[in-house]
């Protein structure tokens, strides 16, 4: 791809350029679930992941070996992040 001078390969520059970003909202339990390479949002992919799910709600972050894994468990906060499943208080 040749770009024009003064363009970027990444044209909206709050969105992180990877394979696959993705925010999608988790239909059983409401909340916003991102699905990304861990290099994307400055996560440790040597010893985990390196694909990962984070509840944009409650913050936490649960870690695949593949993306078809995370994407499935995207839809399934309750599964991975403890206040979806009720062992937490959220903090707000």
């Amino acid at each position: 791809m040749v770009l024009n001078e003064g363009m970027t390969t990444n044209p909206n520059p709050n969105r992180p350029t990877s394979r696959y970003y993705r925010t999608t909202r988790a239909r059983s339990t409401g909340v916003d679930v991102t699905t990304a390479h861990g290099l994307e949002l400055g996560l440790d992919v040597e010893t985990e992941g390196p694909w990962y799910n984070v509840c944009d709600t409650h913050g936490f972050i649960c870690s695949h070996t593949s993306l078809a894994l995370a994407r499935a468990f995207a839809s399934a906060p309750e599964e991975w992040c403890a206040v979806c499943r009720g062992d937490e208080p959220a903090a707000y």
